[in-house]
């Protein structure tokens, strides 16, 4: 048995080419020639390392992809649900009624209210009128069409000065106010 040289996997001037060292030679029997020891060497550690960094970064690859197709499919199943969707319009829209209140008050009539729906389309409206001296209420619930004026007095809501009114209508911000 001797010692003969290694084929060396990298940059030559790494490699010492002292025998005994096991990075620069190897022990072989007598007689064997290259094409056995060739044949015999193990692939080298920076060989295998790169197939598995390899194989790692295209299983990450494959796994993020398919995950962001599951989400996004996943967020436009949950956008598509209609009732999602009217929850968020509503939630989003924030601003008041459409509609112009009207106060006015006669020694023969009393005290009238009326409301003008400024928006283009009808709105259900619910009006409460509560006394806060006694806690009373009178409450109407009217359907006012697309810029039309409706009186609230006619439609059976009783009103005095003094009284807090409460406007209300789906989609929108209530609208509290007093009647003076």
């Amino acid at each position: 048995m001797s010692w003969v040289r290694r084929v060396s996997p990298g940059d030559p001037a790494y490699f010492c080419n002292c025998p005994p060292c096991p990075f620069c030679f190897e022990w072989v029997k007598e007689g064997d020639d290259a094409r056995k020891r060739k044949s015999r060497e193990r692939p080298t550690t920076l060989r295998f390392s790169l197939s598995i960094l390899a194989g790692i970064a295209v299983a990450l690859t494959v796994g993020i992809t398919l995950l962001e197709q599951n989400l996004s499919t996943a967020s436009s199943e949950h956008a598509a649900d209609p009732a999602t969707a009217t929850r968020k319009s509503d939630a989003a829209r924030q601003e008041p009624i459409p509609i112009r209140l009207a106060v006015t008050s006669s020694p023969e009539t009393g005290v009238t209210v009326s409301v003008h729906n400024g928006n283009a389309a009808p709105l259900d409206l619910k009006v409460t009128a509560v006394d806060p001296s006694s806690g009373s209420q009178s409450m109407v619930a009217v359907n006012v069409p697309a810029l039309e004026t409706i009186d609230l007095t006619r439609a059976g809501l009783i009103a005095e000065q003094g009284y807090q009114l409460t406007l209300e209508s789906p989609g929108y911000v209530s609208r509290k106010l007093m009647v003076q």
